[in-house]
């Protein structure tokens, strides 16, 4: 099994969804099989990509889940679980300034990833 894992909330949208916050419904008719997975999985990092991953995951493990922007790249222990939530990719390409948070939140992630597997 690899070190990481990727999954989201909702695993597939309809076509036309793009571009569009996943409804409630949709969120609780993927949420047993995601939460499934954690369990089969139990990882020792998630990394959550955006605000509904991060709101979904943080509220799971009983954290208060507030703004992305004051919540990204920081590491919320759960146990023998780390959640370090960051901003979805797709908001660099809308807001510029981004890319250097984003790529200090990752250099972040990588050395927490290195830690976390290899020791």
């Amino acid at each position: 099994m690899p070190p990481y894992h990727r999954n989201q909330p909702v695993e597939q949208q309809p076509h036309e969804a793009k571009d569009r916050r996943p409804t409630s419904e949709e969120i609780n008719a993927c949420t047993p099989y995601l939460e499934r997975q954690i369990d089969l999985i139990q990882p020792k990092v998630i990394c959550t990509l955006g605000d509904t991953a991060t709101r979904f995951i943080l509220e799971r493990y009983r954290h208060k889940a507030g703004n992305i922007s004051k919540m990204h790249g920081r590491i919320y222990s759960a146990g023998n679980l780390k959640i370090v939530p960051m901003c979805h990719p797709a908001a660099a390409l809308y807001t510029a300034q981004l890319k250097a948070t984003m790529q200090r939140d990752f250099r972040k992630l990588a050395g927490l990833l290195e830690q976390t597997t290899l020791g």
